[in-house]
């Protein structure tokens, strides 16, 4: 009695190990090694958007001649994807120095409430092109925490652009400084439909895309911005909390620990 043979499944392909002189070979790089691939990473990438952004503010200033106000429409919107690639291509950089183990957490405060008042032009400027209202609320003392501002700025810049890309228009964006004790408390609130009947969201996997019905400009979006604020905020010893807010919204709670130095 023969036994019938069993069908053999496609076996797998036998993985490529990474040869040790490869760059992503990570044992193989040493910190030197690993500076020099960021910079020389960081030249190939941010050289042609600098020169990009030159020309485009050139030709802005009519150096190169008068401009319609056709031509002036179509190099506001070549300006607009060229600040756009740049955002991703800063976020890709610094995902990849936190890679490459590059950043390190500071020791000199910065002043929370301060940053955010520095930068709150910029942010109500993008909310008005949205429709959407930005309001921010501090308390008068400083609020001191053991982060660059650079990580400060990033952190606060990816937290309300996202925010405002999910808000419907004529929403609100709401900020709060909330102190406690030792540590304190970042709380973004916003309307939006992207709870709906779902669970928390994965905003801060990389790469996480949202359904195009999500985003009232419409498109897909996905990107680094906001699994970029996960690692900032984990490599200064804090951490993020995503829950509800009123019937339709969300808010992000980002708990960061306090320098105890009054500036």
């Amino acid at each position: 009695m023969t036994r019938s043979a069993k069908p053999r499944k496609n076996p797998r392909r036998p993985s490529r190990p990474v040869p040790r002189d490869s760059v992503f070979y990570a044992p193989a790089l040493g910190r030197d090694m690993k500076k020099e691939f960021y910079s020389s990473l960081s030249h190939i990438f941010r050289g042609p958007l600098v020169g990009a952004t030159g020309y485009v503010d050139y030709l802005f200033k009519g150096y190169a001649g008068h401009l319609t106000p056709d031509q002036l429409r179509q190099l506001a919107r070549v300006r607009e994807s060229i600040q756009r690639l740049a955002s991703v291509t800063d976020a890709f950089l610094d995902l990849t120095a936190f890679d490459l183990d590059l950043i390190q957490p500071a020791n000199s405060p910065t002043d929370l409430c301060a940053t955010i008042k520095n930068m709150l032009g910029s942010l109500r400027e993008f909310g008005h092109s949205r429709t959407v209202s930005m309001v921010v609320c501090t308390p008068d003392t400083p609020v001191n925490i053991l982060m660059d501002r650079h990580w400060v700025k990033t952190l606060l810049n990816e937290l309300t652009s996202n925010a405002m890309l999910l808000t419907r228009d004529g929403g609100r964006v709401q900020l709060d400084i909330v102190p406690q004790n030792r540590k304190v408390l970042l709380r973004l609130s916003c309307t939006s439909s992207y709870l709906e009947g779902k669970g928390k969201p994965e905003f801060f996997r990389p790469f996480f895309r949202l359904p195009e019905k999500i985003y009232p400009q419409g498109g897909r979006r996905g990107g680094l911005g906001l699994s970029l604020v996960k690692r900032i905020v984990a490599v200064h010893g804090g951490k993020i909390q995503v829950g509800r807010y009123m019937r339709n919204g969300f808010t992000v709670t980002v708990t960061l620990k306090t320098s105890g130095v009054q500036s």
